[in-house]
């Protein structure tokens, strides 16, 4: 696929290089080294198809509640109602969606592939710099 060709409007601007996956059985313990390792918010779960997403905030949640991140599996803990938006799709009909469907990450597809995700902290960047 060829890179898509975004403007400095779209969401597809802001949306990481880098889209980190891991397996769904993929123990808590790795899902926050990839997190730490890559330096990103969230990751995908699923090495083929996306299952789910699991941020920063769902590793806290499992930790707090005292379950065990070597046993604890990725896909115990991931986020199921992935929300997707279209890369050419405007940052503020992004952060809009995000507000409409109560989430923290969009994944981001162009052409029908999933390019990347965007955090709210991303859109809030964006929309502060105008």
């Amino acid at each position: 696929m060829e890179t898509p060709l975004f403007q400095p409007s779209d969401v597809g601007i802001l949306a990481a290089e880098k889209l980190v996956r891991v397996a769904a059985d993929a123990t808590v313990s790795a899902v926050a080294e990839a997190l730490d390792q890559n330096d990103v918010g969230a990751v995908v779960v699923g090495l083929d198809a996306i299952e789910g997403i699991v941020s920063e905030r769902d590793v806290v949640r499992a930790v707090a509640h005292h379950d065990d991140p070597t046993v604890l599996r990725a896909g115990d803990i991931d986020s199921t109602s992935v929300v997707y938006c279209d890369g050419y799709a405007s940052v503020d009909a992004a952060a809009e969606l995000m507000l409409e469907r109560y989430v923290r990450h969009l994944l981001i597809e162009a052409d029908g592939e999933v390019i990347g995700i965007v955090s709210a902290r991303d859109l809030m960047g964006a929309l502060v710099s105008r």
